[in-house]
This record gives structure tokens, C-alpha cells and sequence, in this order.
């Protein structure tokens, strides 16, 4: 995740998407605050390659952790 995350920062979207995706995948479910986390950094790089479709699905999703374990760190990540 720090990988697709530095990926993200640096600009080098598709890498990140692949990266993202990959290890979500991976995620234990438990681990639900991190999905949401991942999941809105994942909606950014979509939205940075003009996939808004899968950007706002994305978001969604995130949005529904967010609510779901009362984390306040997913919805600043989703502003931006």
C-alpha cells in the first residue's frame, strides 16, 4: 500500500490504480478503516486519469467505511 500510495504522490496514476486494486484485494476484511483509507486514495487516482465513473464509485464505497467505523481521516482524504 505504501508503494501504490508513493505512486499516487508522485503522479504515476496507472501504477498506483494496479497497486491499489492488487492489494485490496489482499486486505483482510478486518481491517476496515484501511479499506476505507486505500479506497479513497484509490477514488483520487481515478479521478486523476478521468475515470469519474469509477472515481465516484469509489468514493462511495469509501464514504460507507467512513460511516460504518466513524473514521475521521477518510473523509478529509476524499475532499481533496
Amino acid at each position: 500500500m505504501q508503494r501504490a500510495a508513493c505512486w499516487l504522490r508522485f503522479g504515476h496514476f496507472d501504477q498506483a490504480i494496479g497497486a491499489f486494486e492488487r492489494e485490496l484485494s489482499r486486505l483482510p476484511v478486518v481491517h476496515r478503516r484501511d479499506r476505507g483509507r486505500y479506497l479513497a486514495r484509490l477514488a483520487s487516482a481515478y479521478a486523476a486519469i478521468g475515470n469519474h465513473a469509477q472515481a465516484s464509485a469509489t468514493a462511495a464505497e469509501a464514504r460507507a467505511v467512513a460511516r460504518a467505523t466513524g473514521s475521521k481521516r477518510i473523509l478529509p482524504l476524499l475532499a481533496r
